[in-house]
């Protein structure tokens, strides 16, 4: 999923709650790799996905991360509970495919994401 390359990138609002850090994508169809931290406890955020000097993107992959308390013991990953297979191994994580407005996205409380962007 993330390549060698760090990129350029920066905090997507004034009170240090959101990060985001950019690398270079892995894979013929990524172009980068951007995970936004969203430590707000209580509050969602609307977070603006761009590449600066990229082609417009046409779409991501998301792998947002969250869990019912920052205690919880079960993440869930765009919504749906991981769950233990059995066999010691995590399952596939299967992202959620948006081509409809894809640099915005909104980022659930107390959530960290992964989003491959496709150009």
């Amino acid at each position: 999923m993330i390549g060698s390359n760090v990129l350029a990138s920066g905090a997507v609002d004034e009170s240090g709650k959101v990060r985001a850090y950019a690398y270079s994508g892995r894979g013929e169809d990524v172009s980068t790799v951007v995970i936004v931290l969203n430590t707000h406890e209580d509050s969602s955020v609307n977070v603006t996905l761009a590449l600066a000097n990229a082609a417009p993107i046409k779409s991501r992959r998301d792998y947002i991360l969250t869990a019912s308390s920052l205690s919880s013991k079960v993440m869930q990953l765009n919504g749906a509970p991981i769950v233990d297979t059995g066999t010691g191994q995590l399952p596939p994580l299967k992202p959620a495919v948006v081509t409809s407005n894809p640099t915005q996205v909104t980022m659930p409380a107390a959530s960290y994401a992964f989003f491959e962007l496709i150009v």
